[in-house]
């Protein structure tokens, strides 16, 4: 019961948002929201860290282990999934968006457990880089983040 009572509280945090656009979808299942979105973010994450690849490589990471601290919160397993993301920032740095694909090589996992995990993790993630215009991040993830300095 404790391993399933966070997860159905990340799936009625979904289901609350089906009266619009879903925050997070599958990448290919929605070509046309997927090109809006893409159309309407033009500014990269890099663009918004002022073209500095440091501080937009310590923006990503932070995020990654925030979706990490999320996982560990509400019991999912995050480890052995590889994705690709591509996340949508809002101008003030807030996601907005997430649009996920797991990679050949990625654990199975139910997608319907990702997308529910990543529509709660839109929900708490902390606010981002402040831009003047909304701003997207395509990359893969792997979990669990190693980061060496």
């Amino acid at each position: 019961m404790k391993k399933i009572l966070p997860l159905l509280l990340l799936h009625l945090s979904s289901v609350a948002l089906m009266g619009q656009a879903a925050a997070v979808f599958m990448l290919g299942d929605d070509d046309q929201r997927y090109e809006q979105l893409s159309d309407s973010h033009p500014a990269t994450l890099l663009d918004a860290a002022g073209g500095r690849l440091d501080t937009a490589a310590v923006h990503w990471l932070s995020l990654l282990r925030a979706m990490e601290a999320q996982a560990q919160a509400v019991r999912y397993e995050l480890g052995g999934i590889r994705m690709w993301l591509h996340v949508f920032f809002a101008a003030d740095g807030q996601i907005t968006s997430i649009g996920f694909r797991l990679r050949p090589e990625s654990r199975n996992v139910d997608t319907a457990g990702l997308r529910d995990f990543l529509t709660g993790f839109v929900r708490v993630s902390p606010a981002g880089l402040p831009y003047r215009s909304p701003y997207a991040h395509y990359t893969s993830a792997t979990f669990p983040t190693y980061v060496e300095r």
